[in-house]
């Protein structure tokens, strides 16, 4: 039995045929510059947003194809990135280094921030 390869990209992005028009194209491009068939499903999510999701579908036991997929996968993530198009999920399989901006945890200041608004002061009262 071959062993297969799925990986998929999806971003989410507003609903308009504009926007449709751009992201096609794109994934197009990629998939082709590296040897894969586009398969691409524009999801209506609601009248504002839609999910453009794409996969890429290969025979993991043709030597160097694992590696061709990340070549191809994290550059078109990166390239819809930078044209404001963001993964609303990660494959799990691959790790995108520099995907999001660096997690900055203010948990104790939001922690502070949110006692303070919510305790009623009662001029010592308690």
């Amino acid at each position: 039995m071959a062993k297969r390869g799925f990986i998929w990209l999806a971003v989410t992005a507003p609903a308009s045929g504009t926007d449709a028009l751009t992201i096609v194209p794109v994934i197009e491009h990629f998939f082709n510059d590296y040897g894969f068939e586009p398969m691409i499903v524009l999801d209506g999510v609601n009248s504002r947003e839609m999910y453009v999701m794409t996969s890429l579908v290969y025979d993991r036991e043709v030597a160097g194809r694992d590696e061709q997929v990340r070549k191809c996968f994290e550059p078109l993530a990166a390239e819809l990135r930078t044209m404001g198009y963001y993964q609303y999920r990660w494959p799990k399989a691959l790790y995108v280094e520099n995907a999001l901006p660096e997690r900055n945890d203010d948990y104790a200041s939001v922690f502070a921030k949110l006692q303070s608004s919510l305790l009623v002061q009662d001029g010592g009262n308690n």
